[in-house]
This record gives structure tokens, C-alpha cells and sequence, in this order.
């Protein structure tokens, strides 16, 4: 517990590219005082060497691993006042109950909260968080602690430090070669965990220290990892967390961690459920009530209104009203809207975003947006409310299940999702992306040719801001630097980062935010961002089109009342033989939306309608319904179907 030394932490350190080492090399410190030797494989993660010490050690149940610096001890806890103490060479050791329980062999206890009358340095014991991520799926050992690993290549060699100023991804960041590596401590954590599970300040620390160990089949422990992390991202466990000596942030960066390892493999149905349960509990009688108009300032009251919203009122049900419509928001509306917010990002924001040659939005670079005129910004006042609209609006869509209808770029949410930093082959794939395959930055040519016949012979370690005259350095003094053989690998990958990220970093930063006021947390925190990749996020908002399969899952779906079955059968003869185009005008008309979200159509009916051939089909749209008279004929269908698509613009009582 208590505040301590975060080094080199997995959620914090560059996850660059560049091949792993052939061998990692620990020194371990057994709880007898022993110290062993142990070679892994230089892909092993901490998850492997938690699970060879338990096979080495079979006698511990629950062992533990924490740093061996000596000024990192296990802190005390004095458990009525809340302050903490160090006491050097602690140790403790112990034994507990046997019998059927929460994991591979600890004993099951009561997780009632209650105060121990003394500070019990076994009960108070606490890995260090840089060790506490053996939870972690495919974590490196080499990447998370590169202070405790001697790291060698094929040929036993120690691999080099990497040079605080060097790009180059096959060099490694290990400690310098003429310094031991740190002992890894060994501990029986047993009696710590179940003295702490049975008072109820059984941490997440704690859980993620040893999580590769227990049985997360049995559902008091996803129960309590759940209840503990609600809390946690609605501020309510200050004085819990001070009672287990722990901090608010590091317990949300191991409940990151859990949540990955316990959830990150399910389908993104089951993940989603995960992060709505997360939410706040919505208060049913009060709503967040956002009124808007379909004409020019669509856009304007759309951002004004969202933005007008407090963080706690946009936890309460969304209701969209059209001004001078008649409709109440059953859903049709709401879909609507985001759609229409989508649809017009682009075209009543064209100060503040871009459509890519692939048909992708992103936005524009930070220097350009921010000369965008106060008149541009959708009513509001700065460049980062509109950004931060922007993903309000993106959040809200995602928790109800809607879609934006337009794609996001893949760097763009990249950089909105994540926080390690990109390799250069990644990035060589998202400018192909943002430009097009035939970018010249994009292909391994640039990189195989010498400088003098790819063209880059000459250029300075700079770039220049794309639609700007504004020119940024890529590295401290860039100006006086040339590109050459030797840098030019380092030269490429810096010119991709600062066009994809660094110049749109404040655009990213103000989206994130409005994603941030829907689902809490933070960048490393959120559970939607930490649940779904950004491939994920990018085809939710986007959706996809009606396509054979959807036209065929549509009538598949579809409750037809009797009086119209013929009728019906017209209806999806006319879609089968449309165009994509024409299908999304049919679906719009039906549901509220031009594209299928990603759980497809769900649901849709077909009933009667008053009326004879001259008269329109009608739909409502809260309820996926289309309502069409007994017409005579498919022609007449497809003719009043078309005339209805291309007239309708709104929610009106006919």
C-alpha cells in the first residue's frame, strides 16, 4: 500500500517494435533466503515466471513477487489512523487455512468490511505495482520489468541500454550492462491474501499480483472485482482505499489489468455488457433532453445542447426532441440525430475535420483547426468543446447501441484509445490508410533504397504541417540534421508519428474527453477503452451497409402481419434487386438510420396501412415498423416506397 515508485510499468513504458531478446535472465529470492537463477525464453511474460515459481516452489499455494530494492519494502499499516509506515527486511510468511476456496488452494472467507484492531504487518504485506501485473495477457517480462531481467541475445550476449535519445527499434531498454539486474523477492502471500479478504480490504493490487493463480470460474471474485471497480470510477472509495493503504489511481490501473484478463477474451456483445453494467445507474424520471432543429443549425444546437449537459445529468436517459416535430423519443429520434451528427461532422465542420482519399474522417492538424473562425465551431466558443461534443455524441451513440454512420480513421482512434507508443510498420499501415497504398511513405521500398535514389537525400529532421507553412522539428535541433542512411528508419517513423498523432494530439485529447464524460474513467482507465480495440470502436460508429446478407437477415427478422403478406413479399424482392444506396434510404425511412449497427437488424414488422395505390407507406421508426396499404401491384410499391424515401424529413401524424 501507500504511494510508491511506478518504474517501467507495462501501462506506461513504449511498447515499440523490434524483435524480443533470445533469453531473459531473473535472480530470484526464495522465501527460505535462498537466491536461484532462472533462464526464460525472451518472449516469456510475467504470467510464466509467476507460474515456474509456483512450479519450482510447490509448496506455495500463493506466491508472490515484488521488488527486491531494499528501499521498497512492504509498508505497515497502522489500520486506525490510516498512516503507513516501512519497516526494512520485513517479512512474513505463513500458513493459512485449508479448504475449498477462491483459488487453486486458498481458503475460501467471509468479505465482510470490518477494522483490525492492530496494524498486522502480515495482513498490511503489499506487492509493488510494477510487480502486480502478472494479470496482464501477453505481457513481456522484458518490457515490464526491465530492471529485474538480464536480457541476451542468441548468442548469450547482454543486449545493450538503449540510448535515451535513439529511435531504433532493435535496441532494447534494459538496465545498463555494468549493473546487476534486480532479485526478484519470492513471498508466500497466502495469509495476507486471506486475512484481507476476510476484512474486506482485499485490494486489486493484490488480486492482480497472483490473478494467474486463482479460480476466476467461481464468481465471488469477478463479483468483486466488479462492485470494487463501480466504485472506484463514480469517486466513491476514498475512505475504503484508505483504510486498505492504497491509492485511488493505482487500484484503477490493476482493475485495468483484471478487466483484460478476466473479460478481454469474450465476444464484443459480452464485452459491451461489461462496460454498460459499469455505468452509473440511470435515473429513470429525469432526462437528459436535448432539443434540436433538422435545418442549418442542426449541428449548433446539437453541440450547444450536449454540451450544456453536466457529466451526472448525461447519465440520466437521453431524449431527443425535433423542433416542430411530433414524436416522442421511443428511440426512433435518438437514432436520428446520431446519424444526422455523423452525416454532418464533415460538412458543417470542415474547419475542424477532413475525409481521407479511403472515405474516413480525422481531423484536421491542431495549428489549422485552431484558426478556425468562432462562427465555425458549431456555437461554441473554442475548437476543444467541439472535438470534446464530438465524442460526447460518440459515447452516447456507443451506450444506447447506435451509429454515427460515418468512419472514424484508425490512427485517429488509435490515439484516442491507447496509450503505448506505435511501431514503425503500424504506422507505415495507417498512412496508407489516411493516404492511400500507393503513399510512397507507406512502402518498404523507401526504407531498402539508399537516400540518394528514394528521393530523402537532403531532407532535415523536420516536417511541415500539411495545408501550412508551419514547420516542426521531429527531434530537439532538427533543423540542422539531414536525413542519411543511418537515420533514415528513425526519420520515417518520427514524420508518420507527427502527422498521424502528434499534430492532431489536443483533437484527440478534447474527443477522448467527451467519451470520458459518458463512460468515466480515464485514458488507461475506461473500461470501454480498455475492453474494445479501436478497430472495434471505428466499425460500431460506422456501421455497415445493407448488403445481400443484411436484405436476407431483414426479411428473415421480420413479423409480416397476414394482410400484407404479398405485399411483403414485393417489398423485399424490390430490396434484393436494389443497390446498397437505395436499401440505406429504405432503412433510413424504417429505422432511423442509413447503415446497420454491428449487432445487425434485430428486429422489424410489416402491417397494413389505410389507404390505395396513390397513398405513401408510412413508418415508425421507434419500433423498426412499416406500415403500407394493400397496393395492387410491385411496380406501385416500388414507386410510393421511392417517393416516400426521397420526401420523408422528419417525424410528422399522418
Amino acid at each position: 500500500g501507500g504511494p510508491m515508485q511506478q518504474v517501467a510499468s507495462p501501462l506506461t513504458t513504449s511498447q515499440g517494435s523490434g524483435d524480443a531478446p533470445a533469453t531473459c535472465e531473473i535472480s530470484l529470492v526464495l522465501p527460505s533466503g535462498e537466491t536461484r537463477k532462472m533462464n526464460l525464453p525472451g518472449e516469456a511474460t510475467l504470467e510464466d515466471l509467476l507460474m515456474e515459481v509456483k512450479a519450482m516452489i510447490p509448496e506455495l499455494r500463493l506466491p508472490c513477487l515484488k521488488s527486491g530494492e531494499e528501499q521498497e519494502q512492504w509498508p505497515r499499516l497502522e489500520a486506525t489512523t490510516g498512516t503507513k509506515h516501512k519497516k526494512k527486511g520485513q517479512k512474513a510468511h505463513g500458513r493459512g487455512k485449508g479448504g475449498k476456496g477462491l483459488s487453486k488452494g486458498v481458503p475460501e472467507s467471509k468479505t465482510e468490511s470490518t477494522t483490525p484492531e492492530s496494524a498486522d504487518p502480515v495482513m498490511h504485506q503489499a506487492p509493488m505495482l510494477e510487480m502486480s501485473l502478472a494479470a496482464e495477457p501477453d505481457l513481456r517480462l522484458w518490457r515490464a520489468c526491465p530492471r529485474h531481467v538480464i536480457a541476451r541475445d542468441v548468442n548469450g550476449k547482454r543486449l545493450p541500454t538503449k540510448d535515451e535519445g535513439s529511435t531504433d527499434p532493435k535496441v532494447f531498454t534494459f538496465p545498463d550492462t555494468s549493473t546487476a539486474s534486480l532479485p526478484v523477492v519470492v513471498e508466500d502471500f497466502e495469509e495476507a491474501f486471506t486475512k484481507r479478504l476476510q476484512t474486506g480490504l482485499l485490494r486489486l493490487r493484490d488480486l492482480a499480483s497472483v490473478a494467474p493463480l486463482l479460480d476466476w470460474e467461481k464468481p465471488e471474485l469477478p463479483k468483486m472485482l466488479m462492485g470494487r471497480l463501480k466504485s472506484l470510477l463514480e469517486g466513491s472509495c476514498e475512505a475504503w482505499c484508505k483504510a486498505a493503504a492504497c491509492s485511488q489511481e493505482d487500484e484503477l490501473l490493476c482493475a485495468r489489468v483484471l478487466l483484460r484478463r478476466v473479460y478481454g477474451a469474450l465476444s464484443l456483445d459480452e464485452r459491451l455488457r461489461i462496460c454498460r453494467d459499469l455505468l452509473p445507474p440511470e435515473k429513470k424520471d429525469r432526462k437528459a433532453r436535448v432539443e434540436v432543429d433538422r435545418g442549418e443549425d442542426f449541428l449548433k444546437n446539437s453541440f450547444t445542447g450536449l454540451m450544456r449537459l453536466s457529466v451526472e445529468e448525461l447519465r440520466n436517459p437521453l431524449s431527443i426532441c425535433f423542433k416542430n416535430e411530433v414524436a416522442e423519443d421511443y428511440g426512433g429520434p435518438r437514432r436520428d440525430f446520431f446519424c444526422m451528427i455523423g452525416c454532418r461532422l464533415c460538412s458543417d465542420l470542415k474547419t475542424l475535420w477532413r475525409r481521407l482519399p479511403t472515405g474516413a474522417l480525422a481531423p484536421v492538424p491542431d495549428v489549422v483547426a485552431e484558426t478556425s473562425p468562432k462562427d465555425t465551431l458549431a456555437g461554441l466558443s473554442e475548437v476543444e468543446g467541439a472535438y470534446r461534443a464530438s465524442g460526447r455524441a460518440a459515447g452516447l451513440a456507443l451506450k444506447y447501441g447506435d451509429v454515427l454512420g460515418e468512419e472514424l480513421a484508425g490512427f485517429f482512434m488509435y490515439q484516442v484509445a491507447r496509450d503505448d507508443t506505435v511501431s514503425l510498420e503500424e504506422l507505415q499501415r495507417q498512412i496508407a490508410e489516411s493516404e492511400g497504398s500507393d503513399d510512397i511513405r507507406a512502402s518498404r521500398k523507401l526504407l531498402e533504397c539508399h537516400v540518394s535514389e528514394s528521393g530523402i537525400k537532403g531532407l532535415k529532421l523536420t516536417r511541415t504541417i500539411t495545408g501550412t507553412a508551419t514547420e516542426v522539428e521531429l527531434v530537439p535541433g532538427g533543423h540542422n540534421l539531414e536525413v542519411t542512411e543511418e537515420n533514415k528508419a528513425d526519420w520515417l517513423r518520427l514524420h508518420l508519428h507527427d502527422k498521424l498523432y502528434r499534430s492532431m494530439q489536443k483533437a484527440a485529447d478534447s474527443f477522448r474527453q467527451g467519451i470520458l464524460d459518458i463512460w468515466g474513467g480515464s485514458r488507461r482507465t475506461c473500461p470501454l477503452l480498455v475492453l474494445l480495440t479501436p478497430a472495434e470502436l471505428v466499425r460500431i460508429w460506422a456501421g455497415s451497409g445493407v448488403s445481400d446478407a443484411d436484405v436476407r437477415r431483414w426479411k428473415e427478422v421480420a413479423t409480416v402481419s397476414h394482410e400484407v403478406q404479398t405485399q411483403a413479399g414485393w417489398l423485399w424482392e424490390i430490396l434484393e434487386e436494389s443497390d446498397e444506396a437505395y436499401r440505406a434510404k429504405v432503412l433510413k425511412f424504417t429505422t432511423g438510420v442509413h447503415r446497420i449497427g454491428y449487432v445487425g437488424i434485430q428486429s422489424f414488422e410489416v402491417q397494413p396501412a389505410d389507404g390505395q395505390d396513390e397513398s405513401l407507406p408510412r413508418a415508425m421508426t421507434c419500433a423498426n415498423m412499416l406500415q403500407m396499404p394493400r397496393y395492387s401491384s410491385k411496380d406501385c410499391l416500388a414507386k410510393q416506397l421511392r417517393k416516400a424515401t426521397e420526401l420523408c424529413d422528419g417525424f410528422q401524424i399522418l
